[in-house]
């Protein structure tokens, strides 16, 4: 067996002098873009990540506070960047088949102005329609309607009369309509 040789304290730990180093507080010092140690996690994530196929996922295990999280999001955030944004997918209402939406592909990040773009139009229809409905001219337009279809029924009414009295048949208004009633000579 051999003995123990005594260490002293000092010699236990590389000790650094601080005015060794070009700054003052680590606050200063750029982040790490590479992750040291993880050579084996580095290749997996690169891998997982390269999979271009449906069903596939990327499960990253380890001991809380080591950076999965971190390196999964920039490796993903890399590869985003240097793919081209897929188009936006729309859903809108078919008012022929309102079980059956309509889909629209739009350009990456037209969605988003097509769904403001809606909500400012709602809102300005919200005020525009029952202003149009109180609107001078709008009353003017349904009077207009209303004494042309009272003419017309007048019209209809007064031919029929006519056709009735030849067939010796004459012809009554009653609040629920009109009657028709036989004539004697």
């Amino acid at each position: 067996m051999t003995s123990a040789t005594r260490i002293e304290a000092n010699a236990l730990a590389n000790r650094c002098p601080p005015e060794s180093f070009e700054f003052e507080t680590t606050d200063e010092l750029e982040d790490l873009s590479e992750i040291i140690g993880q050579a084996r996690a580095v290749q997996a994530v690169h891998f997982g990540i390269g999979i271009q196929r449906e069903g596939y996922n990327l499960y990253v295990m380890g001991p809380p506070g080591m950076g999965k999280h971190t390196m999964v999001r920039q490796f993903l955030e890399q590869k985003a960047s240097a793919q081209s944004h897929p188009p936006d997918w729309c859903y809108v209402n078919n008012f022929k088949q309102p079980h059956k939406p309509k889909a629209l592909k739009l350009a990456p990040g037209r969605g988003e102005t097509l769904r403001r773009d809606m909500e400012q139009l709602v809102e300005e229809l919200t005020t525009a329609i029952p202003a149009a409905f109180e609107s001078d001219d709008y009353r003017s337009q349904i009077q207009a309607m209303e004494d042309d279809l009272k003419e017309q029924q007048e019209k209809a009414f007064s031919e029929l009369a006519d056709k009735a009295t030849n067939k010796q048949v004459k012809l009554f208004r009653t609040p629920s309509g009109f009657a028709f009633a036989p004539q004697k000579d």
